[in-house]
């Protein structure tokens, strides 16, 4: 069980821990490499935080009539977007999507609208003679359609994972990468997000000639529906009064770009704007396109966070492995937890951490009963253990919304992991019920989660001061260990 130093602990039977735990991208080593390629320190235990906004914003406008006296032949095109897309990511490479916002706002009106005031038509007098007479309202001939789009969002579960299959970019449509180009010095910036909007459209159309008394009369309403439905025809009326009702899935779009860039040695902060499109129109009804992209990336040192959650380990292994808190709990556990707790706080605020950094996380040591059908019983059930570590997948998503590296919940894992094997040997004392062997099995496992953190350390922060000191404290705990 890891007891958190900013909480007070609680305990369950399952041996609940909060670990102090970050993870931000995919593997520090490819990371570290990535790092080397820039020029940059090798060995600093820093990564890419960043965002990238993309934002469009086009129109076209044309109402005109060119129609005379007693005619009316207007020509409709108005149409509209407002679009953007905002990605905020960590890593190196090919980077962790922490958070991504899109955005979509479509109208439009089109059509032509042919009126006459009045039409000639023939019309025979008393003596049998054809002769033209004016019949109003006149001949007509016109349609139109009005509509809109938004973002496509989803309603529930199946339709979450619906669009995730639909999008070409797993698992959320976007993807954000940064590359070397080989001999040239440069490294190029990739971003594309893909969006899905929902389109909703009615048009109308209607052609009356006066003279043969002759009407068509069409209407279509167009709308979108969830990707998990399949899209419906159906059409009613008959050939002069038709209604169509229609629909269709959403339409895919995608912002993207793609920019080599620059980085002298020892620069930090990497930003830009660039116009992707820029189009202006020549004539009534041609399209003024404006797209930009900008983005803005820095440097993050986790050395901090990683050294503030191994003095954290360092002080509560510190406090289990202490004999004399156990002499003084005598068979309660309760109040021995309480006990290691306070004393590894006093311990942990002598080495000045820094209060602003949260990297814990949530994992425990779960103890799988007779008819335990958990996922996480099951696996291990295959593996012929009696325990296993539950939330380790929330515990890893949390750290990667947060851009943190993934030392954190190494070393959370490996001292759960831990507690699995000491299940595995002694099933009948899990958890354990005495003061001696709970703190055995604390120490020890604390003890595998600070050799992850120092191994870290080792290839990233090698020259911080605080490593050596590390170092010499897990010895001190390795020598002096009780049982």
């Amino acid at each position: 069980m890891r007891t958190f130093l900013k909480v007070l602990p609680v305990f369950w039977l399952s041996m609940l821990w909060v670990a102090s735990g970050v993870d931000a991208q995919q593997q520090i080593n490819p990371a570290v490499e990535f790092l080397k390629q820039l020029n940059l320190p090798s060995a600093t235990g820093q990564v890419w935080e960043g965002e990238i906004t993309f934002k469009r914003e086009d129109s076209k406008k044309k109402d005109v009539d060119e129609g005379g006296p007693g005619h009316t032949d207007r020509v409709i095109d108005i149409h509209t977007i407002n679009a953007s897309a905002t990605v905020r990511f960590c890593g190196c490479g090919r980077f962790y999507i922490s958070d991504v916002s899109r955005n979509w706002s479509e109208k439009w009106e089109r059509g032509h609208i042919d009126v006459y005031d009045e039409t000639m038509c023939p019309n025979k007098d008393a003596d049998g003679k054809s002769k033209p007479v004016p019949v109003s309202p006149g001949n007509e001939d016109s349609n139109m359609e009005r509509g809109s789009a938004r973002l496509y969002t989803v309603k529930d579960d199946k339709e979450k994972e619906a669009l995730k299959n639909a999008y070409k970019t797993k698992p959320d449509g976007v993807l954000v990468r940064m590359v070397t180009i080989p001999y040239q010095g440069k490294y190029r910036l990739d971003a594309f997000v893909e969006v899905f909007t929902d389109k909703t459209a009615n048009a109308e159309s209607l052609k009356t000639e006066v003279c043969s008394q002759k009407r068509k009369h069409s209407r279509i309403y167009r709308k979108t529906v969830p990707l998990t439905q399949k899209p419906q025809k159906s059409e009613t009326g008959g050939e002069d009064d038709t209604l169509i009702h229609s629909e269709s899935h959403p339409i895919p779009g995608l912002f993207g770009f793609s920019e080599d860039i620059l980085l002298p040695e020892g620069q930090e902060t990497i930003e830009g704007k660039k116009t992707l499109v820029d189009k202006k129109e020549q004539r009534p009804g041609d399209w003024n396109r404006k797209t930009v992209v900008t983005w803005k990336l820095r440097m993050k040192n986790y050395c901090n966070d990683v050294f503030n959650a191994l003095y954290e380990d360092l002080a509560v292994a510190e406090a289990y492995n202490d004999p004399t808190l156990r002499d003084r709990a005598a068979w309660d556990t309760i109040a021995y937890r309480r006990m290691v707790g306070q004393q590894a706080r006093q311990t942990h605020q002598g080495y000045n951490p820094d209060s602003s950094s949260n990297t814990s996380i949530e994992m425990y040591a779960h103890k799988c009963g007779e008819n335990d059908k958990t996922t996480c019983c099951k696996e291990a059930a295959e593996k012929k253990e009696k325990c296993c570590v539950e939330g380790a997948k929330d515990a890893k998503e949390s750290l990667r919304e947060r851009c943190l590296p993934d030392v954190i919940f190494d070393a959370v894992y490996a001292h759960e992991r831990r507690h699995v094997s000491q299940c595995k040997m002694d099933p009948d004392m899990f958890p354990p019920n005495n003061v001696g062997k709970l703190g055995v099995y604390e120490t020890d496992a604390y003890m595998a989660g600070i050799r992850k953190y120092i191994s870290w350390l080792e290839i990233n922060c090698p020259k911080d001061h605080r490593l050596a000191e590390a170092k010499a404290r897990l010895a001190t705990l390795k020598a002096n260990r009780t049982r």
